[in-house]
């Protein structure tokens, strides 16, 4: 018999209504989805009555509602959840339905429909100041700002619900391809660029994009062309190779790509003829790139007369035994034009092995000066600080064991000779304080102890044993004996000792080329230890044993504070000295913009020896020892002195692909 039906019955059998609904009958209905037929029902059979003369058949009416609006507010906080757009942000539609139907909660329990309509409210504030903080927004774009409207409107209509903000929206997207179409049928292909850059990305915009770009592109690079600059026209290759759809306007420059690499290839070789290596090495270089981006083959032969050129000048600067790296910065060349080459490639490998082999920079720490010397604390923070660098940034450093701080002078003197057993940094420093201080305090402490225990004859019992026989089998008999103890009073004298380490050192980082003084600091670091000592007592049962405090020695605690300040150090100096391909990278552009390429490829080298062996990109800091290596072989000036090159009269090529065919255009033919 369903719910309902029980209920009809009832009422036909009674004289007056009478709600019989249980609790497994509200439950029952709310998992069948009755919940609500159930209410109405309900509410149908006492509407003849007041709650006055049936107050427990409405209590039961009451415990529906509250169960059904509990239900419901569920699934209102559920869909408001399912529909917002971030974690404080619903849009205004879901709210407006979640507020009707918070009414019709209402109705059913107050306090649940209140409830959700108080936090429908807060979500509706929240909500509305985003609609008009993106509204403000709207109003004070610029007209030109395409990109920003849309983004805007969309923003608008996702918080609002409104479709008419989406159709605004719909409508300038519209009307920006129209434009943009327009403008690129009259070649205004900035314009075009601009306006299509505002519209959402699709396979119709993106083909469109990648067609107006090559355009522009080759707008830009004839014009550079035409007024001998050949570079800038390579940089607008550069940037378009780069761009993210690259690969939608690669497949349609292909043929004009081979004619670009000829004439940078013809440019390299007549550079090439003359003697001038440096613009034949750009020019070529150029051409090699322009090659790989657009997936076709190099000239490899055409670069034959220049590559001979570099080999001749590595084979100088190997000839020489000072210049390995000019001779690396070289062969890093020829390896870019002519890649695979076997005698290349493992002389590279030499010289890469050997300039690793000496670029970390070389550190000694001196023993830290212990005024007190009493232990040797100084050599303790000296070798913690040492095995610290050794394992934070061994691909950094090179850790050269020093006895005396004096040897300054002496590593300067070998540096200027050009030795390999002078260091670049010198760390040492001083023991200020270490010491130990030992406090007691005595007290006497007051315990309350068992001094005795034992059993005697149980009063019980003997109070049992009085009884007739015939009480006795009534009453079980107690234990004949019961447990005792005495507890007195028991002071003892108690020591607490106490004991302070302080450890206090001072440190300095020194240049050993100059003795200058890098990065100087001091550190303090505290310890306390504390235990207790009593004295021996025994009085009756209870004896307490003497005992000592337990505490480490003073050697044990300083021993510990020169282990913690020697981590601290540690890990201060290796921020000093980490990172040194970015110091040796900064100090050769340094020496190569006064014009000391020499010194600039050594210091590139190692930088790029230092990021090899760290993992790192190094391709960057290859390009510029390849730089510095030319130009020291070159004998070139400083920058500041260079004149810009000659161009020589060579046919310069005139792209021109013209439009890409539209879809329609090519299926109709």
């Amino acid at each position: 018999m369903s719910l309902v039906l029980g209920l009809s019955v009832l009422t036909a059998c009674a004289p007056a209504p009478v709600v019989t609904v249980t609790d497994e009958q509200i439950n029952a209905a709310q998992d069948a989805g009755e919940l609500e037929r159930l209410y109405r029902d309900t509410a149908l059979q006492l509407a003849a009555f007041d709650r006055q003369s049936r107050p427990e058949d409405f209590a039961r009416l009451d415990a529906i509602g509250k169960q059904l609006a509990s239900v419901k507010a569920a699934q209102v906080r559920a869909r408001m959840q399912r529909f917002a757009l971030s974690e404080d942000l619903i849009p205004m539609n879901i709210l407006a339905e979640a507020a009707a139907d918070a009414e019709q909660i209402r109705g059913w329990n107050t306090a649940i429909g209140d409830a959700l309509s108080n936090e429908i409210s807060l979500a509706r504030e929240a909500s509305q100041a985003a609609f008009d903080e993106a509204r403000n927004r709207q109003a004070a774009l610029p007209a030109d700002a395409h990109r920003e409207r849309l983004a805007v409107l969309e923003e608008m209509a996702a918080v609002s619900g409104d479709p008419s903000y989406e159709n605004q929206r719909a409508a300038l997207v519209q009307s920006l391809a129209q434009q943009a179409a327009a403008a690129q049928e009259a070649e205004n292909l900035e314009q075009a660029k601009e306006l299509l850059d505002a519209l959402p990305d699709n396979a119709d915009t993106r083909q469109q994009r990648a067609e107006v770009d090559r355009r522009l592109f080759e707008k830009r690079f004839n014009k550079a062309l035409a007024d001998n600059r050949p570079d800038e026209a390579y940089q607008h290759f550069a940037a378009l190779a780069a761009a993210p759809n690259w690969n939608d306007i690669k497949p349609d420059m292909r043929e004009i790509g081979q004619v670009m690499i000829d004439y940078f290839t013809a440019l390299g070789s007549d550079a090439t003829g003359k003697g001038q290596l440096a613009d034949a090495k750009r020019w070529l270089l150029q051409a090699s790139h322009m090659a790989a981006a657009l997936g076709l083959d190099a000239p490899r032969e055409a670069f034959n007369p220049f590559v001979d050129k570099v080999k001749a000048l590595a084979s100088k600067a190997r000839n020489s035994g000072k210049r390995p790296a000019q001779e690396l910065g070289l062969l890093y060349l020829v390896d870019q034009l002519q890649p695979g080459r076997g005698d290349v490639t493992g002389r590279i490998n030499e010289l890469q092995n050997a300039i690793a082999a000496i670029a970390p920079r070389e550190v000694s720490t001196t023993a830290f000066r212990d005024p007190s010397g009493d232990y040797k604390f100084g050599d303790k923070i000296a070798a913690g600080i040492t095995q610290y660098l050794f394992k934070s940034i061994p691909q950094d450093v090179r850790i050269i064991e020093r006895e005396q701080y004096e040897a300054i002078k002496r590593e300067q003197d070998l540096r200027g000779a050009s030795s390999l057993t002078s260091v670049d940094y010198l760390i040492t420093g001083s023991v200020l304080e270490a010491k130990v201080e030992d406090t007691q305090q005595k007290n006497r402490r007051t315990m309350r102890v068992v001094t005795e225990t034992g059993t005697r004859p149980n009063p019980a019992y003997l109070e049992w044993l009085k009884l007739t026989e015939s009480q006795q089998d009534r009453i079980k008999a107690p234990a004949e004996t019961e447990s005792y103890e005495t507890r007195e009073d028991v002071s003892i004298n108690v020591t607490i000792h106490r004991k302070v380490g302080i450890f206090s050192v001072s440190y300095r980082l020194i240049d050993a080329h100059s003795g200058k003084v890098i990065f100087p600091d001091s550190v303090t670091e505290s310890i306390e230890f504390s235990d207790e000592s009593t004295e021996g007592v025994q009085l009756g049962d209870f004896t307490l044993d003497f005992k000592l405090a337990d505490l480490p020695s003073d050697v044990e605690i300083l021993n510990e504070l020169a282990a913690k300040i020697s981590e601290e150090i540690g890990g201060k100096l290796t921020e000093r000295l980490s990172r040194q391909e970015e110091a040796y990278a900064s100090s050769a552009t340094a020496a190569a913009s006064e014009g000391h390429y020499l010194k600039a490829t050594e210091l590139m080298a190692r930088a790029e020896a230092i990021a090899l062996r760290k993992g790192l990109d190094a391709s960057e800091l290859r390009e510029h020892l390849i730089n510095h290596a030319m130009a020291d072989s070159l004998g070139l000036p400083a920058p500041r002195e260079l004149v810009a090159p000659t161009i020589p009269a060579i046919e310069k090529p005139v792209l021109n692909t013209g439009p890409a065919q539209s879809q329609s255009a090519a299926a109709a033919e």
